[in-house]
């Protein structure tokens, strides 16, 4: 039990640096960075697609 306890204050450790959250916040952390990545990654292609037709 003891091994599991330091377990989990590693993570809590780990949670509270990062400052996401997940327990309290858990909708914002995985829906901020999620649409964020999703969007950057449709903007880039899109400009890229484009690039290569005008080459």
């Amino acid at each position: 039990s003891s091994k599991i306890r330091q377990l989990l204050r590693l993570v809590k450790s780990t949670v509270e640096n990062t400052g996401t959250q997940p327990n309290k916040r858990g909708t914002t952390v995985s829906g901020v960075k999620g649409p964020k990545k999703s969007n950057d990654k449709d903007v880039l292609r899109i400009p890229n697609k484009n690039s290569q037709k005008e080459l």
